[in-house]
């Protein structure tokens, strides 16, 4: 990335440096971004999380369907003592069914269930003798609410879980971004010292040659000897850098699954623009949803203890029976209704019969009413006031998240502006450098300067063009912080 202006400098100063900077590869910063969210391991994690957080949330989100259940009724095989009926004695087994029917449930507040049998019978006995008996009905019943009934908890916490897995897993894939962006940014940070030690080094080694050469000084000399220490200071800091490199190296591909082989090119220049939003941003708002859900919990327990139910239900039949050749007929109907609050419940029940057969009515009405003491009152005043404290401290939950949503808005301006001023100070001072090193190379072609006055000019460039890059990365990683805060 920065070899273009290292040839210009001198052939010591270009063996050193060159050796060090040059990389055998060059890659595009987003085909570098692209392997590492393919390769790095903490991304598949990230995706599998994302995943089990869809399926979990998709488990919560199925809706009651009608319910529908089958019963074969009761069927028996017993032994029945001889005795003897209309003159005829009987004995032995009797093997009966009762009742199959099917009942359905449909998916409605008040549970609408419809239920129809045919009470069906038959006896068998040992002498030959027969009774059948076939009671078809009908049945239904609903249950109304009195009181709060709304309940969007579920949907409440459906939308949360939603947006919060969906939030989560881009939050975490800009994060991911930006740890790249700040490891690619220490490996040039650590290159540019690097290149700046190894220069001191040069610099002073061709220092303490020239001065040996013009018999200024000795070895022995006390400022050679101190020259010799800064040169050990010098190459000790190298070997430390060195070392920071490789570890810088590492990291990178703990956290990619790459091997950093070569110079990032391709680094744009980023325009990040950001103005808050009133209402703040996806983590403002879950806390929103966490107090709507807390204010839902509280309605419902005390609707529970304030609600007061009515079912109401009925039924008709026609049975018909047949016993020792003879036929009975005969309609039966029912209605009833139960109302019940949280301590006491009244119920009323009517039922009529007529044998057809016979030409008789029989009616009959049941009513049963209970109360009892509020003896869990204490405990049900308790868990109203747990709700509302819980409500109240989601309520306050959610002013903290809007306030450091805010703070954090401004801080993100603030940082955008001076990042911005940055890279304008370092473009102007880039253009300065490479006004000075066509200024030195004109006054070397003109005989009136040196060699070493283009090295350092260009080794400025050199420089320059690192601390630019380092900036270039610094305004996506600002890019990425405003699309995490929009989140």
């Amino acid at each position: 990335m920065k070899n273009s202006t290292l040839k210009r400098l001198s052939l010591s100063l270009a063996l050193t440096f060159v050796c060090s900077a040059a990389s055998l590869f060059a890659v595009d910063l987003a085909q570098l971004m692209a392997l590492a969210q393919e390769k790095s391991p903490q991304m598949q994690s990230y995706l599998l999380t994302r995943q089990n957080s869809e399926i979990a949330n998709a488990l919560t989100d199925t809706d009651d369907d009608i319910s529908v259940e089958v019963s074969s009724g009761n069927a028996t095989v017993k032994y029945v003592q001889p005795t003897t009926i209309g003159g005829i004695s009987t004995q032995g087994y009797t093997a009966t069914s009762i009742e199959p029917s099917v009942s359905v449930t449909l998916p409605n507040d008040g549970k609408t269930t419809i239920k129809a049998s045919s009470g069906a019978s038959v006896n068998f006995y040992e002498n030959g003798a027969r009774s059948y008996g076939l009671s078809p009905t009908v049945e239904a019943s609903h249950t109304f609410t009195f009181g709060e009934t709304g309940d969007s908890r579920s949907d409440l916490l459906y939308s949360q879980n939603l947006l919060l897995a969906s939030q989560t897993y881009a939050s975490n894939v800009l994060n991911f971004e930006n740890q790249v962006y700040q490891k690619v940014s220490s490996i040039l940070s650590i290159e540019k010292q690097m290149n700046e030690a190894r220069k001191s080094i040069d610099d002073l080694r061709i220092s303490m040659d020239n001065a040996l050469k013009l018999g200024s000084t000795n070895k022995d000399a006390v400022a050679y000897k101190n020259q010799e220490l800064q040169l050990l200071s010098l190459e000790n800091t190298l070997k430390t850098l060195e070392l920071s490199h490789d570890y810088a190296l590492e990291q990178f591909k703990i956290l990619t699954g790459l091997d950093y082989d070569g110079d990032v090119t391709g680094i744009r220049e980023a325009s990040p623009e950001f103005s808050p939003l009133a209402n703040g941003n996806t983590a403002v708002l879950l806390k929103q949803m966490s107090l709507q859900i807390a204010q839902e919990d509280l309605k419902l327990e005390r609707a529970r203890t304030t609600n007061t139910t009515l079912n109401v239900a009925g039924g008709l039949g026609v049975p018909v029976t047949r016993t020792g050749g003879t036929n009975s007929y005969s309609v039966a109907s029912s209605a009833g209704a139960l109302l019940a609050g949280s301590n006491y419940s009244v119920s009323a029940s009517a039922n009529l019969k007529y044998s057809i057969t016979d030409d008789e009515l029989t009616p009959s009405v049941t009513v049963v009413g209970t109360w009892k003491n509020k003896a869990s009152k204490a405990a049900d005043e308790l868990t109203l006031q747990q709700l509302e404290n819980k409500a109240l401290l989601a309520q306050l939950t959610y002013n903290e998240a809007l306030l450091a949503y805010q703070s954090d808005a401004v801080s993100l301006q603030n940082d955008i502006q001076d990042w911005k001023l940055r890279v304008a100070r370092q473009k102007n001072l880039a253009e300065y450098h490479k006004q000075v090193l066509a200024q030195k190379q004109s006054l070397l072609e003109k005989g009136l300067g040196r060699q070493a006055d283009v090295d350092d000019a260009a080794f400025d460039i050199d420089q320059d063009a690192y601390d630019m890059d380092m900036l270039l990365l610094e305004g996506l990683i600002l890019e990425n912080r405003v699309l995490m805060i929009q989140l």
